[in-house]
């Protein structure tokens, strides 16, 4: 233990030991604020450079499955970065029965940026829960609203339903649930 973390308890002694699952630049904002020097001498991850020439707007990425899952995010107070529009425009192009084959991937597309968004956004989740259940929560939720943008779109041509599909959702660590997912987070910034 580092002499300097002997007065704090808890959760706020493991973030100042550095032994939070918390990523290293946030602990290290921690110990700043706290008047600490920064053990791991990490800074917050920029977001990736977007294209300019790429507009945020439904315009350019026309309508179907990817337009679905913007609205759904937005209306859930979650904004759209450039990457959910360039996956949305994909989407859109591949269409309701393209989506249902490509769900895995449209899944393994947004997770970093969900994982990112609730890490910003959901401190507490981010703090309390181990990082197996909580990537493992995001995805049953992502396949969840991708499902749901998918139908809103249009029923598939052939094939299972969208909402046959969502009956067995596939966890990152080979778990099985059979719960309907539950609302929460979602892709952003």
């Amino acid at each position: 233990m580092r002499n300097e973390c002997y007065s704090f308890h808890g959760n706020k002694q493991k973030i100042c030991n550095g032994d939070s699952d918390l990523p290293k630049w946030k602990i290290d904002s921690y110990r700043i604020s706290w008047g600490l020097e920064p053990i791991f001498g990490s800074e917050k991850p920029q977001p990736r450079e977007s294209n300019p020439s790429f507009v945020k707007n439904e315009k350019n990425i026309g309508y179907g499955p990817g337009s679905e899952l913007i609205r759904i995010y937005e209306e859930a107070g979650v904004p759209s970065c450039s990457e959910c529009y360039r996956l949305a425009a994909k989407m859109n192009a591949w269409g309701v029965d393209g989506c249902l084959k490509r769900l895995d991937k449209i899944i393994e597309d947004i997770l970093p940026r969900a994982k990112y968004w609730v890490a910003e956004n959901k401190p507490w989740v981010n703090a309390i829960l181990p990082n197996a259940v909580k990537e493992a929560a995001i995805v049953i939720k992502l396949r969840s609203d991708i499902l749901k943008a998918i139908e809103s779109a249009g029923e598939p041509s052939k094939g299972a339903s969208a909402s046959q599909l969502n009956q067995n959702p596939k966890l990152p660590m080979g778990g099985k649930s059979r719960n309907t997912p539950a609302s929460g987070c979602g892709c952003g910034p």
